[in-house]
């Protein structure tokens, strides 16, 4: 080996040996394949990923050469999605926002990362280092998608003000003259067995902002009915008490009240949210939720709501009612601000699209 590849290989082990063993498994693999200047971005790249799941609360360990490749496997489009909205949100040294080759060439270090750890065995279990590989879901940026066109996605795909209440007013009594349910005896048969819990549910992501995977871990002994607080898991295990509003609080009493004779369900079920299945009160599931949001979403002709649309509108609304940054990203559970400025740019343009309205 040449002195100077030597001291390249010398550059490469330094830079690498404060990342986890995976992303050093990565490197060690491609580093003859990938160029001096692709491997220093995707080190820095994955480095930048890496730091914000630790911010964020995905690993319990502060270091990042701590992180097992567990958090990798269990993240969820959402979660990746909002590292996107991060980057839309940065800027470079100019101070502009990163251009769409640089936030793609970011992500294309993941994918590659990902692609990596799904196709690679661990030798000791001989079994691949995650199952899933959430970022081959996640689609690189067009030209011209920046921050502006991220916040005239979530302005389009959300609820605002009196929406809200009349989406909820759907799902507990409107759903029944809708087409689908017109159309169907069945479809009218399980909206009437479960609208009391379909609003709750609903109601509780419009009253609290929750991510739906936190929604669904919520047992009974969770509850403080009184205070009105719900304790959940959020990212990284860590159990918080959770404020939730008004309407959310008479529509979880209006389920509560029939959660026991309608699903049947026994003591031993804690689960906060029921579904029944084959006679037998279940735990509903996050996927079950999600379905079940689409479906009103789509009768209600809003068919680009979904239940994370649920949180960006609760997120977008709470901006224009109290307008604080800190108590937003308090309550999203947010470690970096910058995640939750994108919110107020949406109430910005909100503001600008009613001014030309009004002088039209």
């Amino acid at each position: 080996m040449s002195a100077n590849k030597d001291k390249q290989q010398q550059d490469l082990d330094r830079k690498i040996e404060v990342l986890p063993f995976f992303a050093i498994k990565y490197f060690e693999t491609y580093r003859g394949t990938l160029q001096e200047n692709t491997v220093n971005s995707y080190i820095s790249d994955i480095k930048e990923f890496l730091f914000w799941l630790s911010r964020e609360g995905f690993s319990p360990s502060e270091d990042i050469r701590d992180m097992d490749v567990t958090v990798l496997n269990d993240l969820h489009l959402e979660d990746v999605s909002d590292y996107k909205n991060y980057l839309l949100s940065q800027k470079n040294k100019d101070d502009q926002p990163l251009a769409v080759t640089t936030v793609n060439r970011k992500l294309s270090a993941l994918k590659s990362l990902f692609n990596y750890l799904i196709k690679s065995s661990d030798r000791k279990t001989r079994k691949p280092y995650i199952e899933r590989n959430v970022m081959a879901q996640l689609p690189l940026l067009k030209d011209g998608n920046t921050e502006d066109t991220r916040v005239e996605s979530i302005q389009n795909n959300i609820l605002i003000e009196e929406e809200i209440s009349l989406f909820r007013k759907f799902v507990y009594d409107g759903f029944s003259e809708s087409d689908e349910a017109k159309d169907n005896k069945r479809v009218l048969s399980r909206w009437r067995q479960n609208r009391e819990r379909d609003t709750a549910i609903i109601s509780l992501l419009l009253g609290t902002g929750l991510r739906i995977a936190e929604l669904e871990g919520i047992t009974l002994k969770d509850l403080d009915i009184k205070a009105r607080k719900i304790k959940v898991i959020r990212k990284g295990g860590e159990k918080r008490s959770v404020s939730y509003s008004k309407v959310a609080h008479k529509d979880l009493m209006n389920y509560l009240e029939i959660r026991s004779q309608r699903y049947g369900a026994t003591k031993d079920e804690t689960a906060l949210f029921l579904v029944l299945y084959r006679d037998q009160a279940k735990s509903m599931t996050k996927r079950a939720m999600q379905k079940m949001i689409e479906k009103y979403a789509e009768a209600f002709g809003k068919p680009q709501v979904t239940a994370h649309k649920l949180r960006h509108s609760f997120a977008t609304n709470h901006i224009k009612k109290v307008n604080s940054i800190p108590i937003l990203q308090k309550i999203l559970n947010h470690k970096d601000p910058a995640t939750t400025m994108i919110y107020s740019k949406v109430f910005e343009s909100e503001i600008q699209e009613s001014i030309d309205k009004a002088d039209s």
